[in-house]
């Protein structure tokens, strides 16, 4: 063994907990739906003939998305 060798181990605990989003700003993307905002049946969708912010709109999802999941 050389004297540089350094070996470290350690154990790391981690807590799945659950996402919760208080002022629904986040999305979560479900296949065949698109980015959905969380707390919502809102659609992130982007209007193509716009460009910046003013491309963005909602529409309306087939269901309603948990803010807690």
């Amino acid at each position: 063994m050389k004297d540089n060798f350094t070996l470290n181990y350690g154990v790391r605990y981690e807590y799945p907990s659950a996402i919760h989003q208080v002022r629904n700003q986040a999305t979560n993307f479900i296949p065949g739906v698109g980015p959905v905002l969380l707390g919502s049946n809102k659609v992130l969708a982007i209007d193509t003939t716009k460009s910046g912010p003013a491309s963005l709109f909602f529409t309306q999802a087939p269901s309603t998305l948990s803010d807690s999941v």
